[in-house]
């Protein structure tokens, strides 16, 4: 050993311990000022988010999806990490949200919840934005922290009906802004929280499952629906009809599949905004593609024809059209599966052919029109009858139609908005939440914010806190459904830890298929 290698080690050794005690500092400051973690407990931000949950594979569709935890430790209130065990005798039942069988399971390993990654003080610099999946302090208990979607913004008027959200500025100097307006989720975010309620890939492989021969929700004169593949010979295929009747279209949230079962049958409302998908193939040139939805009174079409399309809607029962918009889209080339989606969400229809945006158009309705074309005939808003029964909305029904070649039909799926209810509370109905009724329109201050989880049925939020704690009152007032601005921790952004995978040893390994930025 030279006498330079000799003086250099001690050198080398204060240089790797000082670089450590830096690195050490430097996550400790980027933890605080910059980038936090947070572990979701709950299932109020899903199926956006998971907290504790328990996840399913079906062997007969294929589709996986999450469950909210049952059993509770009875000392700790908190999940067990074992659901549905053996030697209770009392085994996990869940149904597959998409062919509708039954599963039984013993000894279900319970999955930690979400790991997310926040952005904190990123309001010190910005202002929040609506539609933000924020980090906050709960107004009703300030120790725990909270997670959902930022739905109102200070000077909002706010309402739910239907399960939109509308707001309006009655402060604002221009007539305009005076006027209720739908709130439309950016693109990034609806892309995201569209729910299969079911899609033609994830057909049965045997059917054993089910106590009768098991159909496709889907039907037609002329058309095979039996397999993934939907298939129609004739030179004039004609309708592929929903059947509403077995296969309502509803808010229905797999997640709480077990807390049903605790809590008794969750009511589910009806929803209208709905995303109809196929890859359409035709065998020759010429076919015509009709998308149809009915719902809310009126009749939604989005139509592809030589190259052409349509989107455009009329009231139930009459002839003349309301033509939205209409734009160039790609041709329909034979022998090569074309995707082709009719999206009609937020008072708003758009037609996408080839993974492209054919054409979009919207249209306005206030609160108070879009209830009286979503409840049923003779129902009468000024008498009151509580908006938070399911019964008293109209159900939606949508078909395919095809004419001008036979035709086949790939990933055929229908999927939902989120909808949010203007009833929360399990069992017998409690009446309005906050925010929810024609007449109970939330008008946000200053600095104060109107929360909401995606877990629509099962989440405790703005439309339903009841109290403020001392302590959040002292700087925040007595308000009550509402978060104030100090108590914003930050945006949540990424899942850099989702549930490991069970049954890969003691070592946790992360599900790297599900991480993913939130949105």
């Amino acid at each position: 050993m030279t006498e330079t290698q000799t003086q250099r080690e001690p050198d080398s050794l204060k240089e790797t311990l000082i670089s450590i005690v830096i690195a050490f500092a430097l996550a400790l400051v980027g933890r605080s000022y910059v980038i936090e973690p947070f572990v979701i407990p709950t299932g109020s931000m899903a199926p956006t988010l998971n907290g504790a949950h328990m996840r399913f594979h079906s062997p007969e569709s294929g589709f996986e999806w999450a469950v909210n935890p049952r059993d509770e430790s009875s000392a700790r209130q908190a999940p067990l990490p074992v659901q549905g065990a053996r030697r209770s005798g009392d085994p996990i039942v869940v149904r597959d949200p998409v062919t509708g069988a039954e599963m039984r399971r013993f000894d279900v390993p319970l999955r930690a919840g979400d790991r997310i990654l926040v952005l904190k003080y990123l309001y010190s610099i910005r202002e929040p934005k609506r539609f933000d999946v924020v980090v906050f302090k709960n107004p009703e208990n300030p120790q725990e922290n909270f997670i959902k979607r930022l739905l109102g913004l200070p000077g909002d008027e706010i309402l739910i009906a239907d399960g939109d959200l509308f707001t309006r500025r009655p402060g604002a100097s221009e007539p305009t802004y005076r006027a209720w307006r739908v709130q439309r989720k950016p693109r990034r975010v609806q892309n995201d929280v569209w729910w299969p309620v079911f899609s033609s890939e994830y057909a049965p492989v045997s059917g054993v499952a089910f106590t009768e021969p098991w159909r496709a929700p889907w039907s037609g004169e002329g058309w095979d629906t039996a397999g993934p593949v939907y298939r129609a010979d004739g030179a004039e295929p004609g309708e592929l009809v929903w059947d509403a009747l077995n296969w309502p279209i509803t808010d229905d949230t797999p997640y709480n599949q077990t807390r049903e079962g605790r809590h008794g049958r969750i009511a589910r409302f009806p929803v209208a905004d709905v995303r109809l998908r196929a890859g359409v193939e035709p065998d020759a040139e010429g076919l015509r593609v009709v998308a149809t939805i009915l719902a809310r009174s009126h009749e939604y079409q989005g139509v592809v024809e030589g190259g052409t399309a349509t989107v455009r809607m009329r009231p139930i029962g009459e002839s003349a059209w309301t033509t939205l918009a209409t734009g160039k889209a790609p041709t329909l080339r034979p022998g090569r599966a074309t995707p082709v989606e009719f999206i009609h969400v937020d008072q708003s229809l758009e037609l996408r052919v080839g993974g492209r945006r054919a054409a979009f158009g919207v249209y306005e309705w206030t609160p108070e029109e879009r209830l009286r074309h979503a409840l049923r005939d003779g129902v009468d808003l000024t008498r009151g009858l509580p908006l938070a029964a399911p019964g008293v909305y109209r159900e939606t029904q949508v078909s395919w139609s095809f004419t001008g070649s036979p035709v086949s039909l790939h990933n055929v799926g229908l999927d939902r908005d989120l909808h949010w209810r203007t009833d929360i509370s399990p069992g017998p109905n409690r009446g309005y939440a906050r925010g929810t009724a024609p007449d109970s329109a939330l008008l946000l201050e200053p600095e104060q914010y109107y929360m909401c989880g995606d877990n629509s049925p099962s989440s405790r939020d703005s439309r339903l806190w009841d109290s403020v704690d001392p302590w959040v009152a002292e700087f925040a007032g007595e308000r009550v459904g509402v978060v104030h601005r100090d108590l914003l921790m930050g945006k949540a952004f990424f899942v850099y830890f989702p549930a490991p995978h069970q049954n890969l040893g003691p070592i946790p390994v992360p599900d790297f298929g599900r991480l993913r930025f939130i949105k």
